[in-house]
């Protein structure tokens, strides 16, 4: 087993004897992270806020992970395109994290676009317009909230899956990103 020590754009393997006991560990600014071969989860290091209230800078596949571990995911039911969650990851759990005018667009594996339609919808579109680009902000440590065009709150409502946008920001308006293919260092 390793364990990837990242800090800033910069990437480490770290010896067994080096990790104590804790999974996860904050030494002087940096975190440890095991990395499972089957998932690859690797804290955000490549995100940082551009300027004050301004959109993140991220790598560029990645899931987006909910509060309570839902992963956000857009896949094809019956010849519809459904926006929900998953308690595993996939295919269809994966995003291009891309910059788009100052803003975030999350791009689908399948080529469509995460968007906020309207009060508290979220669907996908075929080109980049306002309802697909996202204002980024680190609420914590490796935590992120994605703001839409409309002002509201990408959001996972826990009680059904549904994948949303909420008028505020509170945990469940939370997220990490994890890579789904680690990035070239």
């Amino acid at each position: 087993m390793f364990f990837f020590l990242a800090v800033d754009d910069s990437a480490e393997i770290i010896p067994n004897e080096e990790y104590e006991s804790t999974k996860t560990k904050s030494i002087t600014g940096a975190i440890f992270s095991e990395i499972a071969p089957s998932t690859q989860i690797v804290p955000p290091t490549r995100m940082t806020q551009k300027s004050k209230g301004g959109p993140a800078v991220f790598g560029e596949k990645q899931r987006i992970v909910g509060v309570g571990g839902l992963f956000v995911r857009v896949h094809n039911v019956g010849g519809r395109w459904i926006v929900d969650t998953s308690l595993t990851s996939g295919d269809d759990e994966r995003f291009h994290f891309q910059d788009h005018d100052d803003m975030i667009v999350f791009k689908t594996v399948h080529g469509a676009y995460l968007c906020a339609t309207g009060e508290g919808e979220v669907s996908i579109a075929d080109e980049i317009g306002p309802r697909s680009k996202w204002s980024a902000y680190e609420t914590e440590e490796y935590s992120w909230s994605f703001k839409s065009h409309q002002g509201w709150w990408l959001s996972i409502d826990t009680t059904n899956g549904i994948v949303c946008t909420k008028p505020s920001n509170s945990e469940s308006e939370r997220f990490i990103c994890h890579y789904w293919e680690m990035p070239s260092v």
